[in-house]
């Protein structure tokens, strides 16, 4: 017995088997043009879209950190500056402080010169006035002592030598 009586008697007829085989390759050629590829395409473009997605996402994460650490970095410069500029301006404002205080002092120095010239000043125009009053309270004095006593010529020349020694000092 070979091995087509075998299968026959169990009831394998290989016209069937055959017909069975071709319409199946048919099928099957007709599925993997029709609908395989297409589907398979559509498949593989989904996963092309997302590896690129999944790429965007990463270097989106990429260029956020970057960001980040550009923000960080300004922020940092920006401090450091704001620093700079605070601290120039408190060297500037204590160089004014300092300037202020000499400017005071040259001024009160400036003011207490002038008081002293003010007080010579008037204390020589004191002086003045005091010998001029003296000088008249002697003068009035010594007249009226010499007319009493002296005649009016030695009285004249008296009083001319009183002035001219009073002049002289």
């Amino acid at each position: 017995m070979n091995l087509l009586d075998i299968l026959g008697r169990i009831g394998f007829d290989w016209q069937v088997a055959l017909a069975n085989l071709f319409n199946f390759l048919i099928i099957f050629l007709l599925l993997k043009y029709f609908a395989f590829k297409p589907i398979a395409k559509i498949i593989a473009d989904r996963k092309a879209k997302i590896n690129q997605g999944l790429d965007d996402a990463q270097q989106a994460e990429t260029n956020k950190l970057l960001a980040q650490e550009q923000a960080q970095e300004i922020v940092t410069a920006a401090r450091a500056e704001a620093h700079g500029i605070v601290a120039h301006a408190e060297a500037r404002v204590q160089e004014m402080l300092l300037q202020a205080q000499d400017n005071a002092r040259v001024q009160a120095t400036d003011m207490i010169n002038e008081a002293h010239r003010k007080i010579e000043k008037d204390r020589l125009k004191m002086n003045q006035e005091l010998r001029a009053q003296s000088a008249r309270l002697i003068v009035e004095s010594v007249q009226k002592i010499m007319m009493d006593t002296v005649h009016e010529k030695e009285h004249d020349k008296i009083m001319n030598k009183a002035l001219e020694l009073m002049r002289s000092e």
